[in-house]
């Protein structure tokens, strides 16, 4: 969307929410001293459902992107968006577990 002050993030998450309902949102927070970015990136993330990223510098992304590169930052936000990978204890029942099990 673009850059905004984090006083914002619930608003901006709404709309986005609102207009693309079908899209994962991404609230790119900053990594500042006050914590202002973070803790309301934190409640709107979770009052919209969206997905909450920090930089990997201390900072916003565009320090991210200036001290760290392109590729750094682009691969910090996909990290984030990434769907987690399931663990096969998660998708397996206690049945075929134990069918599993050596003796």
């Amino acid at each position: 969307m673009g850059d905004f002050p984090p006083v914002y993030f619930l608003s901006l998450a709404s709309i986005g929410r609102c207009q693309y309902p079908r899209h994962h949102k991404i609230i790119a927070a900053d990594r500042d001293l006050m914590s202002a970015g973070r803790s309301r990136g934190q409640a709107a993330a979770r009052a919209r459902n969206c997905i909450l990223a920090l930089p990997p510098v201390f900072g916003d992304w565009h320090d991210a992107f200036t001290y760290k590169g392109e590729e750094v930052t682009r691969v910090a936000i996909y990290e984030v968006i990434k769907p987690a990978i399931a663990s096969p204890f998660d998708t397996i029942n206690e049945a075929e577990f134990t069918a599993l099990r050596v003796n």
